[in-house]
């Protein structure tokens, strides 16, 4: 897996923080550590297009969902279909009360581990060269 330095990091049906798996937080701190942005989603994520417009301005095209499997599977679906490349960690994903499965198809579904390691290298280009930095 590799992400680009525009790839952000979508917590979708985020519940309290004591229902999230640590595989969340470690997410999270990841993605902030490399100041890659984080959004945090109700139920249906792109559902008003306020997500959609944020992601937009922020110039993202790689999504990395994270969160509770219905609202990972509606978000995954719905960011394919706006165009997005979409990743969706499976065990920093938690089972709800609909007990919707992961999304199968276009969004490559990894593991923690293999995200926490792009989310480390995805601005290591950039720290190498600065002039390829972008806006922001």
């Amino acid at each position: 897996m590799r992400l680009p330095a525009d790839a952000t990091l979508i917590v979708a049906g985020a519940g309290p923080e004591g229902t999230r798996p640590a595989a969340v937080a470690a997410l999270v701190a990841a993605f902030r550590r490399e100041g890659l942005p984080v959004e945090a989603t109700g139920p249906d994520a792109f559902a008003d297009g306020r997500l959609a417009a944020r992601l937009d301005d922020l110039g993202a095209t790689t999504l990395v969902l994270c969160g509770e499997e219905t609202a990972v599977s509606s978000a995954a679906r719905a960011a394919e279909a706006l165009g997005f490349h979409v990743f969706v960690v499976s065990d920093a994903c938690w089972t709800d009360a609909a007990g919707a499965r992961l999304p199968k198809g276009s969004a490559i579904v990894v593991d923690c581990a293999t995200a926490l390691a792009a989310a480390a290298l995805a601005k290591a280009r950039q720290r190498r060269n600065p002039r390829r930095q972008g806006p922001g």
